[in-house]
């Protein structure tokens, strides 16, 4: 299937997004599933902006005008004083500006006279007032939908009085791994077993993304244990991200395995290089909710491109987050080789410039190294049709971890 025509049937088998209240003090980091628009003005009353003594400003155009001093007004603590002509009150900066005054004159402006001050300058109406409305007016939309909650946008949620917050539920993404050489834990170079890596690439990318990880299990290639594994896997699944078992040989059993706990395959093998024998299905109507299940190769690079291209949208979407918010457009740096016919996925290093994005390749098309991707913020895909790069043209490119803008 070409990759497009892969996201496309991917993303119509996104589950839409659930809407729950979250406090503040815990939406860190979540994702807002709906607007977020202000339901009163902020501040609600007018507010003094200075140390100084509020005033009424009629009759006060010069110097030394003498006022006397009738009350204190302190932030949270507001004055019953109305202020009338000639006289003035105390107040702080965050004070309830008090009834009968429009101005305040800071304390530097003023000298002390016994129970009065004397006033240097003219005082104009509004000098050293915040206005109500002056930081959010009643109907100001002031977040959207798909929002990445970070500490300014929880001050702002606090700023309005809103408590709780509509973010979208996290879902829950188990993680199956196979293989009989499959070791969790160090091994030595000389082994003829394998490191079972992806049991922490995997995990780490999924909660990156915001979602939660559920079970995490390995299987040895074995049809039942894989069956039962898979079983156990789905009972709290969201999202089942399978890895290992999907090529042409026979002990590749994840396929026939995941047909036997009623997963419904949609498409097997995209036309993109790498992570050709990347694997989609839903679980059958008859299992329970529809639960979308994803087939990764063993091998950790393609897994992690295919993560990226096809498992990460999906999570997105859940999250009421843009799909492809941080594809953009850029100026490859060196020629790249490619026939046409198939996808490809350069690994590459993204930087910004005056001109707009650059990515320049970190390891070549063919390399299956994990360390290749040490040194990559960023996937450049040419499509299926698109032939030679030479250095200069425009690609379109996927930005990674800290290359993402903030969203």
């Amino acid at each position: 299937m070409a990759l497009e025509a892969a996201l496309a049937c991917v993303l119509a088998h996104a589950p839409a997004p659930e809407v729950e209240l979250v406090e503040l003090a815990r939406a860190h980091g979540r994702v807002l599933a709906g607007d977020v628009v202000a339901d009163a003005d902020v501040p609600g009353r007018a507010l003094c902006a200075m140390d100084g003594y509020a005033v009424r400003s009629a009759g006060l155009a010069g110097d030394g005008a003498r006022l006397g001093i009738v009350g204190e007004a302190r932030a949270g603590h507001p004055s019953p004083v109305t202020v009338q002509p000639h006289e003035a009150l105390a107040v702080s900066t965050g004070a309830v500006l008090p009834d009968g005054a429009d101005a305040v004159v800071p304390v530097e402006r003023t000298q002390r006279d016994g129970g009065a001050i004397v006033v240097s300058g003219a005082v104009h109406g509004g000098d050293h007032v915040r206005r109500p409305g002056d930081h959010v007016r009643c109907g100001d939309h002031l977040l959207g939908r798909g929002t990445r909650l970070g500490p300014v946008e929880l001050g702002v949620g606090a700023l309005i009085g809103r408590g709780r917050l509509p973010c979208a539920r996290r879902p829950r993404v188990g993680v199956v791994t196979t293989g009989d050489e499959l070791v969790v834990g160090t091994l030595s170079p000389a082994t003829d077993r394998a490191p079972n890596t992806t049991v922490h690439t995997l995990p780490a990318l999924i909660e990156a993304q915001g979602a939660i990880v559920g079970t995490i299990a390995t299987a040895p290639d074995d049809l039942d244990v894989i069956t039962a594994t898979l079983r156990r896997a789905l009972v709290d699944a969201d999202v089942l991200v399978v890895s290992g078992g999907f090529s042409d040989g026979p002990y590749d059993l994840s396929r026939p395995a995941l047909a036997a706990v009623g997963v419904e395959e949609l498409f097997w093998k995209v036309a993109m290089r790498p992570g050709q024998r990347t694997w989609f299905g839903v679980t059958s109507p008859a299992v329970g909710p529809r639960v979308p299940v994803f087939g990764l190769p063993s091998n950790q690079v393609s897994a992690i491109v295919a993560y990226h291209l096809l498992v990460a949208p999906l999570l997105s979407a859940m999250l009421a987050r843009p799909v492809a918010a941080d594809v953009v457009p850029a100026v490859m740096t060196r020629d790249v080789p490619k026939r046409p016919g198939l996808a490809h996925v350069v690994r590459c290093q993204a930087r910004p410039t005056e001109r707009g994005w650059e990515v320049t390749p970190t390891s070549a098309p063919d390399s299956h190294a994990l360390t290749s991707m040490l040194d990559t913020n960023a996937l450049a895909v040419l499509d299926a049709a698109h032939g030679p790069v030479a250095a200069g043209d425009v690609v379109s490119a996927m930005l990674l971890g800290a290359a993402s803008p903030v969203g």
